[in-house]
């Protein structure tokens, strides 16, 4: 049986706008992603970014408490979700990303708050860097800057890129034989997850297959980068962000021993840091409520002056 949309979308909670499915055409690739739109919108809409490997329904919960007063829509990445996969051929470079994002913001009618997570939080950051005039806020979740490399290590990190990127995937995808067992292997992943977490995040990044349920992820998203930015280079976008920032630091996420924080935050000029209990998906299995609040008051604050 096909999962549909709507099972898809669905949070759980009553009284919360339900999620449309919608679509975002842009020049090289078709984003897909979920929307909440309140029934009288107020302030600037907000667009979401999930994590590597993730997808749209990484905000279903955020997405339709937030959604209850302003359009909210969260987007799968390239590669990820419903969204369109890049041409064969052709790797995921982070900066490839922003390019697409930056599209997206050029096709909005004003303003909007960015909320990432993980991955989208980094992408959202550089973002921000390159034109302030198209973002009302942004809220990083976990999420602080990318991964950095050593300038000395490029070229080692370019090799194994590039011997990766020659090697065309040909052996089988895993087949699942329920939806359970796929949420079960994905909460052992490289990012572990909780039973309540996969269950949000694994439908949509399935495909009926015969014998069961198949990964639709594109392969390419686990090979090595090519390249990656210095920390002076982080830093200087960081330096960069013009808009007020809201991060949100789990106690026991990726950001909780990171020695780069004091660095990173130090850069950021308007900066403000709320402390929540939960690991890395703390927005889909921890203090959700306390997020919402955060998050809806921060944008309160920064909404435009009507």
């Amino acid at each position: 049986m096909a999962v549909s949309e709507a099972t898809l979308a669905h949070s759980g909670a009553h009284a919360l706008p339900e999620a449309q499915a919608c679509t975002a055409p842009l020049q090289r690739i078709t984003l897909a992603g979920l929307q909440w739109r309140a029934p009288e919108p107020a302030g600037a809409p907000a667009i979401c970014l999930h994590g590597w490997l993730d997808n749209a329904c990484s905000f279903n919960i955020l997405g339709s408490r937030l959604g209850k007063k302003r359009t909210v829509t969260s987007f799968d990445l390239p590669g990820h979700g419903l969204s369109g996969d890049r041409p064969q051929g052709y790797p995921y470079h982070m900066l490839d990303y922003v390019q697409d994002l930056a599209e997206l913001l050029e096709a909005q009618p004003g303003p909007v708050h960015i909320i990432g997570h993980s991955l989208g939080g980094i992408l959202a950051a550089l973002l921000a860097a390159t034109d302030p005039k198209k973002l009302q806020s942004l809220t990083m979740i976990d999420s602080l800057g990318p991964y950095v490399a050593k300038a000395e290590d490029f070229p080692v990190r370019l090799k194994k890129g590039i011997q990766k990127a020659l090697v065309r995937e040909r052996g089988a995808l895993a087949v699942y034989d329920s939806l359970k067992s796929a949420e079960q292997a994905r909460q052992s992943g490289m990012l572990p997850l909780s039973a309540f977490a996969a269950a949000q995040l694994v439908p949509r990044n399935l495909r009926e297959v015969e014998g069961g349920w198949s990964w639709r992820t594109d392969r390419r998203l686990r090979n090595p980068s090519l390249s990656a930015l210095t920390e002076e280079q982080v830093l200087a976008c960081l330096a960069a962000i013009e808009v007020p920032v809201l991060l949100v630091r789990a106690e026991s996420g990726m950001l909780a021993a990171d020695e780069r924080f004091k660095r990173r935050t130090a850069a950021v000029r308007r900066l403000s840091v709320e402390n929540v209990s939960g690991s890395h998906h703390c927005h889909i299995d921890g203090d959700v409520e306390s997020i919402t609040t955060s998050i809806e008051q921060f944008m309160l604050q920064t909404d435009p002056v009507s």
